[in-house]
This record gives C-alpha cells, sequence and structure tokens, in this order.
C-alpha cells in the first residue's frame, strides 16, 4: 500500500487543496495542472521517502466524521460591509473582504492566504496579501470576489508560515479542516484565524472554458459573482460586457449539473466549514431573493476569536448586522446540498446512476456537444432526486 498521496489519488478521493505539497519535507509533491480535468492534482517525485506525512494531514483520508449539521455556531447573522463599493462589487455583502483588511490594519495579523482572480491558466490566483495590499482590496473587491473553480491554496502555506508568525487563512471546508489540523500540530505560530467559506463542491476549471466557448467569449476575463445579491456571471472584453444573473444562467446550470464536479467532493460530509473561526455563506431564502439587491453574507461565528473579531468590527461600523438567523431557517436555505453531504443514504440508486452518468460525460468529453437545454435537464434532475428524498424532519 502505497504510503504517499497517491492514496488518494488513485482512490479518487483528492480535492486539491494543495496541503501535500506544503507538509512534504524533501519536497518531493508538487501540484500539477491538468488541462484534460482542469483540476491540480498531486505529482510524487522519485525522490519520495515515503514518510507518510501527507497521508496523515490529507483532509481527503482523515477518519472524522462530522455530525452535526452546520457545526458549533455561537451566532448566526446576516452582515454587509458598510462600505457600499465593496458590498455591491464583493460576494454577498462582502464581508470577507472586510475582515482581511480589518485584521490586517488592527495588527492582529500580518497576512492572510486567500485566492483573488488572476492570469495563470485558471484565472485564480493564490495569494499572501499584506498591508500593502489594503487598499487594492477596498479599489478592486470584484477581483476578490468568489472563483468558481478549484484553487489549491495551500500549496503555499509553507511559503506563508516561512514568514509570518501571525496569520489568517480564507478557505474552503477541506482546506481550513486541513490547514488547522497541520498549523495545530506545529505549535509555533502565534496567531491563526481560520476563515471558512461554505462549498458544495469543488469544480473544474474546465467549466469556465466551456461556458466561455458556448459564449463567443473565449478571451473574456470572467467574474463569477459580484456587482449586487445574487450577483452576476460577468464576461468582460474590451468593451463588450455579458452578463447573467447568477441563480438560472448558464454557468450556473453547469454547475448543477455535477458534470464538473470533483469526484473527491462526492465524499464531502461539511458544507459550512465546521473548522473555522467564522464561516460565511449564502442566504438563500426565498425572502431574500425576493427583496435583497445589493448584498448580505450569512456568517456564523464558531469560536471566542471569531466573536472578538465581529464585535470590534461591529464597534468600528466596518460592518453592518441586518438581522439574526436561526439555525433551522439556515439549514432550510441551504438543505438541497445538506442532503447530498449529510443524508447520503437517503439518496438512492437514481443519484448513484446520475453520479455515474455525468461522470462518463465529463470523461467521454460529450459535455462540449451540450446546449443550455442538457445541462438545465441534468440540474433538474439532481434536484428532483434531492428533493424527494428530504427528510422534513431534519432539524
Amino acid at each position: 500500500m502505497e504510503s504517499n498521496i497517491l492514496t488518494a489519488v488513485t482512490a479518487r478521493k483528492c480535492v486539491s487543496c494543495g496541503l501535500c505539497n506544503s507538509v512534504c519535507p524533501i519536497n518531493a509533491i508538487h501540484m500539477k495542472y491538468s488541462a484534460k480535468t482542469g483540476f491540480y492534482v498531486p505529482e510524487v517525485m522519485d525522490t519520495c521517502i515515503n514518510c507518510g506525512k501527507c497521508v496523515a494531514f490529507c483532509p481527503a483520508l482523515k477518519k472524522d466524521k462530522k455530525k452535526s449539521y452546520i457545526g458549533n455556531a455561537e451566532t448566526i447573522s446576516l452582515v454587509y460591509s458598510a462600505d457600499q463599493k465593496v458590498r455591491k462589487y464583493g460576494t454577498s455583502g462582502g464581508v470577507v473582504n472586510e475582515i482581511i483588511r480589518f485584521l490586517l490594519q488592527s495588527g492582529m495579523i500580518d497576512a492572510a492566504l486567500l485566492v483573488k482572480k488572476g492570469h495563470n491558466e485558471i484565472e485564480s490566483d493564490t495569494v499572501i496579501v499584506t498591508n500593502e495590499d489594503i487598499d487594492d482590496m477596498l479599489d478592486n473587491p470584484r477581483e476578490y470576489a468568489s472563483r468558481y473553480v478549484t484553487v489549491p491554496i495551500l500549496m503555499r502555506l509553507k511559503e506563508l508560515l516561512g514568514k509570518e508568525n501571525k496569520i489568517a487563512i480564507v478557505g474552503t471546508p477541506c482546506q481550513i479542516s486541513a490547514a488547522r489540523r497541520y498549523i495545530e500540530s506545529r505549535k509555533e505560530i502565534a496567531t491563526c484565524i481560520y476563515l471558512g467559506i461554505a462549498c458544495s463542491s469543488g469544480i473544474s476549471y474546465e467549466a469556465t472554458r466551456q461556458y466561455k466557448k458556448m459564449t463567443k467569449l473565449e478571451d473574456a476575463q470572467f467574474y463569477y459573482r459580484g456587482d449586487g445579491w445574487p450577483g452576476k456571471n460577468m464576461l468582460l472584453k474590451d468593451r463588450e460586457c455579458l452578463t447573467y444573473t447568477h441563480p438560472q444562467s448558464l454557468f450556473e446550470r453547469m454547475f448543477s449539473s455535477q458534470i464538473f464536479k470533483n469526484p473527491g467532493c462526492y465524499n464531502c460530509d461539511d458544507q459550512f466549514a465546521e473548522d473555522a473561526d467564522i464561516s460565511f455563506c449564502d442566504f438563500w431564502n426565498d425572502k431574500e431573493l425576493k427583496c435583497e439587491r445589493i448584498g448580505k453574507t450569512c456568517v456564523l461565528v464558531r469560536t471566542d476569536i471569531g466573536k472578538l473579531i465581529i464585535r470590534d468590527m461591529l464597534k468600528s461600523g466596518v460592518i453592518k448586522v441586518s438581522k439574526e438567523v436561526s439555525e433551522k431557517e439556515l439549514v432550510e436555505s441551504q438543505m438541497a446540498v445538506l442532503i447530498q453531504k449529510k443524508e447520503k443514504e437517503q439518496l438512492g440508486l437514481f443519484y448513484k446512476i446520475l453520479k455515474k452518468v455525468t461522470r462518463l460525460i465529463y470523461l467521454s468529453n460529450i459535455y462540449k456537444l451540450f446546449s443550455k437545454r442538457e445541462y438545465d435537464f441534468l440540474a433538474r434532475a439532481f434536484s428532483h432526486v434531492v428533493w424527494k428524498s428530504k427528510n422534513r424532519n431534519i432539524i
């Protein structure tokens, strides 16, 4: 049996977080982008000594399972940036952007690891931001908005830990879980604040590439969310701009068809980044969808440090609270994803068949012949199976 990260790769459990790249003591693991799949995967060099460190910290191979639906949360509320530009052009109220700026300006951290709009093969860069980047975050919030593509952010964790002692990490549930387990095992970091972004699944960059082909704007810059809430998919090229409101857009239908889903994400049971200090998500409540146009972030405060941060930001007026949200309301707003993560045994045979069909469509490149109609059909098929299996006594 392999004692390196190929264990996760061969079992189709890898979630492309990049942690193995950082924990390897001899730099024998590199994250390599696959143009065929649209994901980064670890490549193990011949110099590997099979120490097993990458396996020990791999989030895809962890044995502990999350029991509750949202994890521990001392408060749940809808929050938004007091800066109207950040609120509009960030994602869902721009709160994550504001927290990073606040932590840097207050001296609570010296640097943060996060993802922003980039110009590489997946249009998304893992960046280490410091006080020098504060103005850029304020002037260009759209560049720091959500990226619907799997980014191996933790491949730069080693670099960050080698430079700074007070840090923050913004990541998806698997990335936050992996980073916390590794950093807490080291015990030499003075401060690490974990900011978790809710995630239904990782998605291949091939979805973005195919979307651009279908809209005939292959060279355009793509912004996944922003410009209000729920936000718009925006393609910008020279003076040409194409926008679609996020729900029911072509890209959202491609995402919901699950054709481009990372296979490893089917094993995930954490929707809300339960190991974070503060978690963030959309509140897909019918009333909010009808009434909200600018943006609010659903914020789950989980730890004492998280409580301190939100308290101080509210005092300073950087962010504002719209209203408190109950656990039941939050669960109901994210029910479709939670069933797939927490109630897998309810989904039945048809769901398993759909998973196999979409995987075959992806591997055989049949999706390249699809129009929005086919993506919409598969998205609706998954939705039907999920809602049919819904346990109405979930909470």
